[in-house]
C-alpha cells in the first residue's frame, strides 16, 4: 500500500518544500516519539526552471525536519504534463502507527492550508483510490476546455467537407477525427494555465 499526497497549481505560494512539510507533517509526528529519527516521506519535485525531477527524503532528527537527496525513485503519480508540482509519498511506519489519526490531522491542514492557497490543487490518494481531491477556478477552466475541445471535436467530424476535414487533421497534426478531441485539448490547456506542457497527443491529460 502507499500513500500519497500531490500539490500542483501551487505558482509561488509554495516555494519552499521543508516549510510545506512543517505544515502537514508537524502536528502528527510530534507527538509520538516513534518518529524520531526517522525518514517521514520521500518528495518528488520538479519546477518550470528544471528539466528533471528532483528526490528527497526528509527526515525528523533532533525535533526538526531536514531535506536529504534521494537516488529512489518513487514518484508513483504520473505528472508528464506537469511543468511543477510536489509529490509526497508517505512512509509505512507513519500510516500503519494510527492510520485514521494520521488522515484526519493531515486533511484537516490540508484545508487550512488551502484557506491562504486558494489556487493550490491537493490530491491525496491511497493506492490508485482518491481520498482527497479539493475544488479550484482551474477546475471549471478545465471543464470548459473539455466542452469547447468536444463541440469542436463534432463540427470535424461530422463535417461533409472532406477538405475541410483534411486541413484540420493536418494543422492539428492527427491522422483521423477520433484524436481530434485529445489534440484540441492539447492546444487549449495551455493556454489557460502555463503549467500545463503536452509534447504528444499520446500523454494523456489529467489533473
Amino acid at each position: 500500500m502507499y500513500y500519497t499526497i500531490q500539490i500542483t497549481n501551487y505558482g509561488q505560494s509554495i516555494n519552499d518544500v521543508l516549510s510545506f512539510s512543517r505544515e502537514i507533517f508537524w502536528n502528527f509526528i510530534t507527538t509520538n516519539t516513534v518518529f524520531k529519527n526517522s525518514v517521514i516521506a520521500t518528495v518528488c519535485s520538479q519546477n518550470e526552471y528544471s528539466d528533471s525531477q528532483e528526490t528527497l527524503d526528509i527526515y525528523f532528527v533532533s525535533n526538526r525536519l531536514s531535506l536529504v537527496h534521494s537516488k529512489k525513485n518513487v514518484n508513483l503519480i504520473n505528472f508528464l504534463y506537469q511543468k511543477a508540482y510536489l509529490s509526497f509519498v508517505i512512509k509505512d511506519k507513519l500510516i500503519f502507527s494510527d492510520r485514521e489519526k494520521f488522515t484526519n490531522i493531515i486533511l484537516n491542514e490540508i484545508i487550512l492550508l488551502q484557506q491562504f492557497n486558494f489556487h493550490i490543487k491537493f490530491m491525496v490518494h491511497i493506492n490508485q483510490n482518491m481520498l482527497y481531491c479539493n475544488h479550484i477556478t482551474l477546475d471549471n477552466h478545465y471543464r470548459s476546455c473539455h466542452v469547447l475541445a468536444i463541440a469542436l471535436s463534432n463540427v470535424i467530424k461530422h463535417s461533409s467537407s472532406i477538405e475541410f476535414k483534411e486541413n484540420c487533421f493536418s494543422m492539428l497534426n492527427v491522422e483521423n477525427s477520433h484524436e481530434v478531441e485529445a489534440a484540441l485539448m492539447i492546444k487549449l490547456i495551455p493556454l489557460i494555465h502555463q503549467n500545463y506542457s503536452f509534447s504528444s497527443i499520446n500523454q494523456s491529460e489529467e489533473k
